[in-house]
């Protein structure tokens, strides 16, 4: 079922990424511009934002994988080492690129399974791809880009809304308030003290509305407001020792 999802959202990607866009991609697309002038504008890709279930489905790499970054083939038990000077430089030379050899590996892959009747689970199959966590689709990106130098793995960038305010910082919350749950009174006084915070600023902190502890209603700029502010909030609370 995930093989047949991924090859689906390929296949979508394959129509949008036609003949007439890539036509417009490599030779421009003449526009007539508002001061009269005619310019010729060419169409490029910089940056993709997602969250990471959609990174390992346009990439197409494992979820979760031996080496789960879309960017790099960092092992997954050498993740502790983030941030590291270590990390920077191994990130640089594990870069993920979409070269012949990955491309080779994918139709080796898709021969098997297609041609000789191997599952995609098989152990054959998994010799080919596991060791840098790939999976069995054609990109729609490596596909259609050969020959213009374009390294799809690049443009799917952090993404701090969908991997720090909710993502680590949300689930770092949730486990905040099962904390305050072991303290008879302590999730009543959070809401009030949320909810007694007056607003700053045109867009910096909003007014929290509701109880935040019961997590309704709240998008991405909530948690980020959230964040700003739970120093202040949780300060004061004692959490009795086991």
């Amino acid at each position: 079922m995930a093989h047949c999802q991924r090859e689906f959202l390929h296949a979508q990607w394959k129509i949008l990424l036609d003949d007439e866009f890539m036509d417009a991609y490599e030779n421009g697309i003449v526009i007539m511009c508002c001061d009269g002038i005619a310019r010729c504008f060419y169409l490029r890709i910089f940056s993709y934002a997602a969250d990471y279930p959609e990174k390992v489905l346009l990439t197409t790499i494992r979820n979760m994988g031996g080496r789960p970054c879309p960017r790099c083939l960092i092992p997954k038990g050498h993740i502790h080492l983030v941030g590291t000077e270590c990390d920077k430089v191994q990130r640089k030379l594990s870069a993920r690129t979409n070269d012949n050899v990955y491309q080779e590996k994918i139709r080796e892959a898709q021969a098997l399974i297609y041609g000789k009747n191997w599952a995609v689970e098989s152990a054959p199959v998994q010799r080919i791809l596991k060791p840098q966590s790939l999976v069995p689709t054609l990109n729609a990106f490596s596909e259609r880009f050969p020959n213009f130098l374009f390294n799809f793995f690049e443009i799917f960038h952090v993404d701090f809304m969908h991997e720090v305010e909710l993502g680590v910082w949300r689930a770092l919350f949730l486990h905040l308030l099962r904390i305050l749950d072991t303290v008879a009174g302590a999730t009543d006084i959070l809401d009030f003290r949320f909810c007694a915070t007056p607003t700053f600023g045109r867009d910096s902190i909003r007014r929290f509305s509701s109880n935040i502890s019961e997590l309704k209603k709240l998008g991405a700029r909530d948690y980020e407001n959230l964040l700003q502010s739970l120093t202040a909030f949780f300060q004061s609370h004692t959490i009795p020792s086991f």
